[in-house]
């Protein structure tokens, strides 16, 4: 564990789950913290991990460990901790994806990211009353800075250079979101968050990431509820993502929270992708190469008290005809049908052992792309009760062409605003 995630109380005080925060690491990855996924040529929202049905482009480790914890003092907060470890040789000199002689390029684009994109977070309010929660960087005495980078440059350093990344809540834009995702039930609100100083903290020079601690970048924040609110009832309580990348809207994406208890809140979802599956990681973010075969892998679980059967569809923005697998963790993937295909799950419990007993779905496609084709490809999957419709879920994972750009081949968006607004922020 991270010295930043050592907590000076007992475990009684403590309510601990690890599953409920896909999300947020989507807000670290998606828009503050973006260089997790795109510094690296293959970057990965989780572990980047392959299946024998697929081979992909050369995979360094990168994966997140997060975790939550309501002080039983203080119940209106969620403290969230995450730490995501990367691995290898990058250059700032290199643009492209891929790797030079074991040297790992860093997109072009990155500044231009970091200028002109934001992230926004649809926040939501604890029941019953629905008072209005906020993101709070940063988790004092602890760890007061809400990022933390660390790398060594030149990559062969004794030490490490840690950089604290300041995030910043930016209302300027918040009318531009509520304008185009209007919330009028009172349960939740947008909130739009960026990197201060219109860069990342990418080193001028070559430099390595090193699995270790500290890990290579570390996140803390709290969500605060509102006094006399209590964080364990938001169970369940959906929670969306969208990301301005400077030039178009990508999502919003809609991800329940699954908090893990004993017994489990009667709020918690009973299907989800990619949460309370221990050890399981999915890819949900990739740079794919032309002809060479790529994979989106999640993990769907039960957390019903029976054994439920889902019909699984998909769709692909960019219509490819990808071949689907599916299987328990361990046990060799069976070549599905084609769409729709079931699966069946049997019942766990988020947080329990023995591990919810997830299945995998693995989507496996060869693109014939070139070098140079600037597409995004977005693949949502949907796991629906057979027997149960309102019983579902879904999730979406993402794969850049080569040469992807933030106008995504497309002209500049007439809803970016000038940096001199951004600046007086």
């Amino acid at each position: 564990m991270s010295s930043r995630g050592v907590h000076p109380a007992d475990s009684s005080s403590w309510h601990l789950r690890k599953g409920n925060l896909i999300w947020m690491e989507m807000l670290v990855f998606g828009g503050l913290l973006s260089l997790a996924l795109l510094l690296t040529g293959t970057g990965c929202l989780h572990s980047c991990s392959s299946s024998s049905s697929s081979s992909s482009s050369s995979m360094l480790t990168r994966y997140a460990s997060y975790r939550a914890a309501v002080n039983a003092a203080a119940p209106r907060y969620m403290e969230v901790w995450v730490d995501i470890g990367i691995t290898g040789v990058y250059s700032p000199a290199l643009t492209l994806p891929g790797s030079a002689d074991g040297v790992m390029g860093v997109p072009a684009y990155l500044d231009e990211l970091a200028e002109k994109g934001y992230l926004a977070i649809r926040v939501p309010h604890a029941p019953p009353t629905y008072t209005p929660s906020g993101l709070v960087p940063g988790i004092p005495p602890w760890a007061p800075d809400a990022v933390l980078f660390t790398y060594y440059s030149p990559p062969n350093a004794p030490t490490a250079t840690t950089v604290p990344v300041t995030v910043t809540r930016v209302m300027t834009y918040e009318s531009i979101v509520n304008e185009r995702y209007p919330i009028d039930d009172g349960r939740s609100h947008w909130e739009v968050w960026w990197i201060e100083g219109n860069r990342f903290p990418i080193p001028d020079d070559t430099f390595q990431l090193k699995d270790e601690w500290p890990k290579a970048i570390e996140v803390a924040f709290r969500i605060d509820f509102g006094a006399g609110a209590n964080a364990l009832d938001c169970a369940g309580c959906p929670v969306e993502v969208l990301l301005y990348n400077g030039y178009t809207f990508i999502g919003p994406f809609q991800i329940p929270l699954v908090i893990e208890t004993e017994p489990p809140p009667p709020g918690n979802p009973l299907v989800v992708f990619d949460q309370g599956c221990t050890g399981m990681t999915a890819e949900s973010l990739q740079y794919i190469t032309p002809t060479v075969p790529f994979s989106h892998t999640h993990w769907l679980a039960n957390f019903d008290t029976e054994t439920r059967t889902f019909t699984i569809t998909a769709s692909s923005s960019q219509g490819w005809d990808y071949t689907y697998y599916y299987g328990l963790a361990g046990q060799p993937l069976q070549l599905a049908p084609g769409l729709p295909f079931t699966v069946t799950v049997e019942p766990g419990q988020p947080g329990g052992w023995p591990p919810a007993p997830c299945v995998n779905i693995t989507a496996v496609y060869t693109p014939t792309i070139t070098i140079s084709d600037t597409l995004r490809e977005t693949l949502r999957l949907t796991a629906t009760s057979v027997i149960s419709p309102d019983v579902w879920a879904d999730t979406v994972s993402f794969a850049l062409a080569p040469g992807y750009q933030l106008n995504e081949g497309g002209g500049r968006s007439g809803l970016y605003l000038p940096l001199v607004i951004k600046g007086s922020s």
